[in-house]
């Protein structure tokens, strides 16, 4: 029989940076590995001052203590904080995450060649766009393709959309919605839209067929539940007013203004509608500042490359309600409206990938000198 047992920790091995051990580094690569030495005792403790940090790369995954020792190394690091989600700063429960439009090849499109004779402007021919993040068994799924109307066709911000203070490529993508209403292909074929309606059997019966299946055969939700996961699509139908979005992931941190009303996010980015043109500022340049990722790199997961996701970490931090009073505030929403000029004049056109297309607007932005100017003002807000 199990009870509790209380065990002091006594020291750890912090093992992220050791490739290859007990298959941790997985494709998603957010794994990380430790090993904690404790003792049983009666009485609380706190955990030691430091952790043994090793890094390196076995020649083998089951290699022996010889072959570790030759090639590992072992430094002292400070023992790292609790990682937590805990929002100190009130902007933590405003950010949402977007919507999980998955499996995207079956929503995400890309324009399908035609003759101008079967060209429809009202119900342009696409196809469903396949990509590299696309994921088993969805890859082996031929994606649908033909008409669909116009006002099925929205454009939705991925987390590659973002770039400091400036937003780049969105992706045209089916949104099966009437009104703020989610509708499967019946309600589109009883609605008289029979395109749709097509587009969506085809989906349906896609994934009636691949999706995971509760013990009776039938599928766990239905696709339009997938999409509309926690409300999270839905909630972005209808007037939004001033949003402000930054990706979930990546190396460095970036954030823009959301130019469109009527733009979906998906779910590898976050949003937040704001009060005034003034709140959006102050959030883009705390948000695009590197001071903000100095300070959280400790608590996020570390991947193949180093620490990638940012998630809702930021808001551990705090960051104060935007305060129209508030001469630093002000300061900071004058500084993003220069630096959003300053990313707007960028010519990107050179730069094929979104990662360099970033690279040239922080460039520009140091150039400018309004990256130090921001930076500056971020070391002023937030607190030791």
């Amino acid at each position: 029989m199990m009870g509790d047992v209380r065990v002091r920790i006594e020291a750890g091995w912090a093992l992220e940076q050791v490739r290859p051990i007990f298959g941790a580094q997985s494709g998603s690569g957010t794994t990380s590995t430790c090993v904690l030495f404790g003792r049983r005792t009666g009485a609380a403790a706190p955990p030691p001052a430091v952790v043994e940090r090793w890094q390196g790369a076995l020649p083998r995954r089951d290699a022996n203590e010889a072959e570790a020792a030759h090639a590992l190394t072992k430094t002292q690091a400070p023992w790292p904080r609790p990682r937590t989600l805990i929002g100190v700063s009130p902007y933590r429960d405003r950010f949402r995450q977007g919507a999980t439009i998955v499996p995207r090849r079956f929503f995400l499109t890309e324009p399908e060649a035609v003759s101008r004779l079967a060209a429809r402007r009202d119900a342009p021919v696409v196809r469903g766009r396949v990509g590299a993040l696309d994921k088993a068994p969805w890859t082996g799924v031929t994606p649908p393709r033909g008409p669909v109307e116009t006002q099925f066709l929205r454009q939705m911000a991925l987390g590659e959309s973002v770039a400091p203070f400036r937003m780049l490529a969105t992706f045209t993508t089916v949104i099966p919605a009437d009104g703020c209403t989610l509708i499967d292909s019946r309600a589109a074929e009883e609605a008289g839209h029979r395109y749709l309606a097509a587009w969506l059997r085809d989906v349906e019966s896609k994934w009636a067929e691949y999706s995971n299946k509760n013990s009776d055969g039938l599928p766990r939700m239905t696709v339009n539940e997938q999409i509309n996961n926690m409300r999270k699509l839905t909630s972005q139908l209808g007037p939004q007013g001033i949003r402000v979005i930054y990706p979930a992931s990546g190396t460095r941190m970036c954030a823009a203004r959301v130019p469109s009303d009527d733009l979906i996010v998906e779910h590898a980015a976050y949003w937040c509608t704001v009060k005034s043109i003034a709140e959006s500022g102050y959030l883009l340049s705390i948000l695009n500042s590197d001071l903000v990722i100095a300070k959280i790199v400790d608590l996020q997961p570390r991947g193949e490359v180093g620490p990638r996701h940012f998630d809702n970490l930021v808001w551990t931090l705090a960051i104060p309600e935007y305060d129209p009073a508030e001469p630093l505030h002000q300061h900071l929403a004058a500084a993003a409206a220069r630096a959003e000029t300053v990313a707007a004049a960028v010519d990107l056109s050179a730069a094929a990938h979104f990662t360099a297309k970033r690279r040239a607007i922080r460039a520009a932005l140091a150039e400018a000198g309004v990256a130090q100017q921001i930076e500056a003002l971020v070391d002023a807000l937030l607190p030791p």
